[in-house]
């Protein structure tokens, strides 16, 4: 079975080989051709209202993310000054501050579990650097620590 040229999608067929006689169909395939009304405007308004939504919701998304990211660094900042207090290693005054400040009952239980080393390590600072140096923590917080980092 022949098929022959079949037009699927309705494009018109400029290079007619039958003759002049036919373009009077071709004018009439020309005005055929559905043109686009309001409901495509309307359409339209739509998906730019949808995009907008989209875009607002992933600033949102945005904003949660970094702070949960934020609060993630906190917490496991928090818990290596903890594992260096417990192990009974020489820790910054400034990490102790910054645990107290962050995480009041770890700060607390790391205190009360802290070993003592023979030849303990000293570890560098980890806390990040504070223009305020601390000044909502007050010093009968750390009266039970001396400048080396051991409990008194």
């Amino acid at each position: 079975m022949y098929i022959g040229r079949t037009n699927n999608y309705g494009y018109i067929n400029l290079n007619n080989k039958k003759g002049a006689n036919n373009s009077f169909e071709n004018n009439k395939n020309i005005n055929s051709i559905p043109s686009q009304d309001n409901g495509s405007d309307e359409n339209q308004r739509k998906a730019l209202k949808e995009v907008e939504d989209l875009n607002a919701h992933l600033k949102k998304s945005e904003a949660a993310l970094k702070k949960a990211r934020e609060s993630y660094d906190v917490q496991l900042r928090c818990a290596i000054i903890a594992r260096r207090i417990i192990s009974g290693h020489k820790v910054p005054r400034p990490d102790y501050i910054y645990l107290a400040k962050n995480d009041t009952d770890l700060y607390q239980k790391s205190i009360i579990l802290r070993q003592e080393r023979e030849n303990p390590l000293k570890h560098k600072r980890i806390s990040p650097y504070e223009k305020d140096k601390y000044s909502d923590i007050q010093r009968s917080d750390m009266q039970n620590i001396d400048k080396e980092g051991s409990v008194k």
